[in-house]
């Protein structure tokens, strides 16, 4: 089609030598046009250098460019391909129409969907129904409930640590040495949920008066 429209005589009204003039310059430095077969998707009719329909006044202008070589017709071409059209894949592609991808190779496609060309909108993602989300709860709350400590109050597994803390610190302390100030107050905070944890008497309550620590926690790791 772009052939037949290079043809039109109405793009060069406002030159002075109109058409003569452009293809004076358009054709001045040995240029040359690789012509693609056109195929009507209605009529089946398959267009081509040989039978381009071409105005009278100018047909003699169009056969002195093809017999000088200028315009030169392609025949290896893949009949599969010529229903496809720049114009009409161009318009997929910005109206979200998947079929655009059977248009051009695999690898351009990528290109495309990756970058964001011509104005591709990746498509919008869906969230997961509601049934689909208790099922996946279901499937992972057994793995969790075979692990030992996920029946346990969260308070007791930090108390259970902070009592191997000290239960260690107590084995490798020095006489004399002052509890740090950090841990009374680590106590005060874990305080209230024991409380309401109902747990044994040597748990209910952690006295730290009396312990001697050694001056330095960095060896042992913090709980989690």
């Amino acid at each position: 089609a772009s052939l037949i429209e290079l043809f039109d005589e109405k793009y060069y009204t406002k030159l002075d030598g109109g058409i003569l003039e452009s293809f004076g310059r358009l054709f001045k430095n040995d240029l040359k046009l690789y012509i693609y077969p056109l195929l009507d998707l209605q009529t089946g009719n398959l267009t081509t250098v040989d039978n381009l329909p071409i105005a009278p006044e100018i047909r003699k202008l169009y056969q002195h460019l093809v017999e000088k070589g200028c315009i030169e017709q392609l025949d290896a071409y893949d009949p599969q391909h010529l229903g496809t059209f720049s114009r009409e894949v161009l318009r997929q592609i910005q109206a979200g129409e998947p079929e655009w991808v059977e248009h051009v190779p695999p690898a351009v496609a990528e290109l495309i969907q990756s970058r964001g060309f011509f104005g591709y909108r990746r498509p919008k993602t869906t969230t997961g129904t509601p049934g689909a989300s208790c099922s996946t709860v279901a499937t992972t709350r057994p793995a969790l409930a075979s692990r030992p400590e996920a029946n346990q109050p969260v308070a007791l597994l930090e108390v259970e640590r902070l009592e191997s803390l000290l239960e260690a610190e107590r084995r490798d302390s020095l006489p004399g040495e002052a509890l740090p100030e950090s841990l009374p107050k680590m106590a005060q905070r874990e305080s209230p949920p024991l409380a309401n944890a109902n747990l044994p008497a040597p748990l209910d309550a952690l006295d730290f008066s009396g312990l001697a620590l050694s001056s330095s926690m960095s060896r042992y790791p913090t709980p989690s």
